[in-house]
């Protein structure tokens, strides 16, 4: 789906420059897809907000570039390979946490990563749902886990997710990586 699938920017303007950023604001994927009716699908990629993952007695730190949480849309849009799990389902709960084989090496030496919790630094537990293949080099959002979307105010609170959805001096600022995937010859 390479040829029909496009990474969403934003350009700022200040006083003395713009710059162009691969990030955007939270609600624009959405409202994009409701208006063209030509994009079929959206996902947003965002930097999970925590500081570290804990199995057992071993914690590790997050890497910020290569955890996200991500719109359960995301197996809609890019193929990966399942080795546990399914796409259809992989994100649909708040708890879920699709990890790679690496991660999962990393965590579970060996065990059967499926349904094993995963606690994050501020006390929140995800449950690893599938293992996909490893991402190959060339992707341009890498990742080892992707968890859910719906995940993200129980990370940061309501009053942080409500602040970022309703001031208008917040609501705009580009926060998450966001792809839409198009009809077939789509302009």
């Amino acid at each position: 789906k390479h040829r029909n699938i496009y990474r969403l920017e934003s350009s700022i303007k200040l006083p003395d420059r713009s710059l162009d950023v691969p990030q955007t604001p939270v609600f624009l994927g959405e409202a994009l897809k409701e208006e063209y009716p030509e994009i079929k699908e959206v996902v947003r990629f965002r930097p999970i907000p925590v500081q570290s993952f804990r199995y057992g007695e071993k914690a590790l730190p997050v890497d910020p570039i290569a955890t996200f949480l991500a719109d359960e849309s995301v197996f809609d849009i890019f193929t990966h390979t399942f080795l546990k799990g399914t796409p259809k389902n992989a994100l649909d709960q708040p708890v879920d946490l699709v990890v790679t084989v690496t991660f999962a090496k990393r965590y579970f030496k060996g065990e059967n990563p499926m349904g094993k919790i995963i606690r994050t630094n501020t006390g929140y537990n995800f449950q690893v749902s599938a293992v996909i293949e490893d991402l190959p080099g060339n992707t341009t959002l890498g990742f080892d886990a992707i968890a859910s979307m719906t995940s993200y105010e129980q990370l940061v609170g309501k009053a942080q997710a409500d602040a970022e959805r309703n001031a208008p001096e917040r609501r705009y600022i580009p926060r998450v990586f966001t792809y839409a995937l198009t009809e077939k010859n789509a302009t």
